[in-house]
């Protein structure tokens, strides 16, 4: 059975010093024939972009979506949980959650840290890649 998984509370920045020691889990945990030949659902699972991101949760990311034919838009922030279809990111400095549809998402861009980074943390509001501050 596949399960979803979900951080129930976002790190803060004062609680993100305490793990800075784990790394990014960014490995293929399995043998290349079973990523080539997956015989049950769990090695399917495994294998694919949805367990690379809840292996990684409560991580800071940058997740870059495809919007219509030409219109990327990328949003940051911590990687809260993964869905069946669907990512959600939390942004500490505006105190919100941001969804995403896992088929629009098409890079994700990993911080090996569970904070803001610093050249961020000083400018609330610029959560949105692609310069827009206004909603």
């Amino acid at each position: 059975m596949i399960q979803l998984h979900t951080n129930a509370a976002p790190q803060s920045a004062d609680t993100s010093a305490q793990t800075e020691a784990e790394e990014l889990n960014m490995n293929q945990v399995q043998a290349p024939e079973v990523v080539e030949h997956p015989m049950t659902g769990e090695e399917v699972y495994e294998g694919s972009l949805r367990g690379l991101l809840a292996r990684n949760l409560g991580y800071y990311i940058v997740a870059s979506f495809l919007i219509g034919t030409q219109q990327p838009v990328a949003w940051e922030g911590i990687l809260n949980s993964v869905g069946n279809d669907y990512i959600v990111i939390y942004q500490p400095d505006q105190d919100r959650y941001v969804t995403g549809d896992l088929y629009a998402l098409k890079f994700v861009e990993f911080h090996n840290s569970k904070a803001m980074p610093s050249p961020c943390s000083g400018c609330p509001g610029y959560r949105r890649r692609d310069g827009n501050r206004i909603w």
